[in-house]
């Protein structure tokens, strides 16, 4: 599950303006291996219409595509994978990633405390080059591995 050591969690308020597909595929061109589609505020047919776009960009790129706890639209565009929160159905053992405030130097912190990998928003969207952000987060990554 080399895959999940980095994982962009999405969140079209945070792009500071810019598209967030042209974000994506910025960041999928960067090397990132995982996207997670997290847009709470969209009904159903919304979602899945996100999901698809990013999805032909993660399958260009090889990457995974994963669907915040809707297993219905994760089906409907073919998603790798499905997040599931505390309120789910429980499910057995699974690789933890870590998430919240997490940033290239906080990145040696995490995996030492036993997560797979690291899932961040703001600290690539938000970023004045998100590619930068990506490669930056690889880049700690790869020294751990």
């Amino acid at each position: 599950m080399d895959e999940l050591r980095l994982c962009l969690v999405t969140d079209r308020t945070q792009t500071r303006g810019r598209e967030l597909a042209a974000v994506v595929g910025d960041c999928l061109a960067a090397g990132l291996p995982a996207v997670q589609v997290r847009e709470k505020d969209l009904g159903a047919a919304d979602l899945a219409f996100v999901c698809r776009r990013l999805r032909a960009l993660t399958l260009d790129r090889q990457a995974l595509l994963i669907v915040n706890d809707r297993v219905d639209v994760a089906l409907a565009v073919g998603a790798d994978a499905v997040q599931r929160t505390s309120t789910s159905l429980p499910i057995v053992r699974l690789p933890v990633i870590a998430i919240g405030g997490i940033t290239p130097e906080r990145v040696r912190e995490v995996l030492g405390a036993g997560a797979r990998g690291v899932a961040a928003i703001a600290a690539i969207l938000a970023a004045d080059s998100p590619a930068d952000a990506t490669r930056r987060f690889l880049e700690v990554l790869d020294r751990r591995a």
